[in-house]
């Protein structure tokens, strides 16, 4: 499979300390790219750094810690791949389990469905700004056949399993949650040039189970025999074309199997679902993370913009960090937008500094809650009151950039 070079580009592989996810990195970063993979466990993480820096020739291999079934875990990811890399050109959504038993996560998701759907839904979509700004960009999605098996499709009126809980269902089910997401957000992204595929690794021989709860990944193993099953590296080698091969270019929504594009179940290809399958995945995390702003979730946050120079910044903001332009004011002095996730992030970066304007405003029920979007080591200190809203506070982030920003009162509240 002859693929071009990466060289300068920046890839993000989630559960890469092993398996497929592990040789995913090896060959991307055999094509020169920079490479982040992430890990629960910050040793596994380091040696699988090693073993992917000596296998591939690569020093640029690096670690970022992140546990999918905590979303104070992926917001920080997010926010350290984000102050780390000026650029991310392609993203592999490869980590999940499947487990035998029912568990929850941190915010009291079912863990397969919080770990293999929600919590890469998330990471995604803090990254999003990102992958915008440095298309064109991919996103990655390991799927499997297995969705095939969720025979009746997803039971909206119980996402979390509730009611009954089989390991291998929960884990189809998760698995056509992935398609699903696939669809609607390469629907969202049309014309973006940010491309998103999903992908099917195959049958492979790896510790995939065995992480969580090794009863099933055995019996199963047991049950086809290990000789019929893939190595990591071939079950990876779709995951790496759909990210670098140029004959994807520009190619978005499809389920990718053996480097070619697949058929995935009918469930899978329902645009009603995809969009339920969304609003449905925003609602939960917008409930469940404590660093989700009011107004439905950060997709939903109205953010004013005083810009320096309006025309040029308004379109910045528009096309680059992709926000909605919700309202202007009638005499130029300011843009209503609804703030896209990672999008607060991406205004905080130092080299964001000349194009952002100097005064932003974001409305929500308090500044403490304002403060909690931001990663730890960026410290928001409270100020003066100011016209906009009661109350303001300036934000530094760790590289020494400063933004004020203002606790806005609702427009009705502001005779607006």
């Amino acid at each position: 499979m002859e693929l071009p070079r990466l060289d300068g580009q920046v890839v993000l592989v989630t559960g890469a300390n092993s398996g497929i996810g592990l040789e995913t990195a090896v060959a991307l970063a055999e094509l020169g790219a920079r490479t982040i993979i992430t890990a629960r466990d910050p040793a596994k993480g380091e040696r699988a750094v090693a073993e992917i820096g000596r296998r591939s020739g690569s020093d640029a291999v690096a670690v970022v810690g992140l546990d999918l079934a905590d979303l104070v875990s992926v917001r920080r990811c997010a926010g350290e791949v984000l102050r780390r890399y000026d650029r991310l050109d392609v993203l592999v959504a490869n980590a999940g389990l499947v487990l035998a038993r029912r568990t929850l996560t941190a915010q009291g998701f079912e863990t397969t469905f919080g770990v293999n759907h929600l919590g890469h839904h998330r990471l995604v979509e803090l990254l999003l700004p990102r992958l915008r700004a440095s298309a064109p960009a991919r996103v990655v999605v390991v799927s499997s056949d297995a969705h095939k098996l969720a025979y009746r499709g997803l039971a909206f009126d119980d996402l979390q399993t509730t009611r009954r809980y089989v390991g291998y269902d929960a884990y189809a089910k998760s698995k056509l949650a992935n398609l699903l997401f696939v669809r609607e957000l390469a629907r969202r992204l049309d014309g973006s040039d940010v491309t998103v595929n999903a992908v099917h690794p195959g049958l492979v021989a790896t510790n995939f189970a065995g992480e969580g709860d090794t009863r099933i990944g055995g019996a199963v193993m047991a049950l086809v025999g290990r000789r019929v099953a893939r190595t990591p590296a071939e079950g990876a080698r779709t995951s790496v074309w759909a990210a670098a091969s140029p004959e994807l270019a520009g190619r978005s929504g499809l389920y990718l199997a053996d480097c070619a594009e697949a058929t995935p179940s009918g469930h899978a290809t329902d645009d009603d679902a995809a969009r339920r399958l969304w609003d449905a995945s925003e609602g939960l995390l917008a409930a469940a993370d404590p660093t989700t702003p009011p107004h439905g979730g950060m997709a939903h946050t109205r953010v004013v913009i005083v810009p320096d120079d309006y025309d040029a910044q308004r379109a910045w903001y528009r096309d680059v960090l992709g926000l909605a332009v919700a309202e202007e004011f009638a005499d130029g002095s300011g843009i209503l937008l609804r703030l896209a996730p990672g999008a607060l992030l991406e205004l905080l970066r130092p080299e964001a500094a000349p194009r952002r304007g100097p005064r932003i405003g974001i409305e929500v029920a308090s500044a403490e809650l304002a403060r909690a979007a931001f990663p730890d080591d960026v410290d928001a200190t409270p100020i003066e009151a100011h016209p906009w809203g009661h109350r303001s506070f300036t934000v530094t982030d760790p590289e020494g950039g400063r933004l004020t920003f203002f606790e806005v009162l609702p427009a009705a509240a502001r005779g607006r």
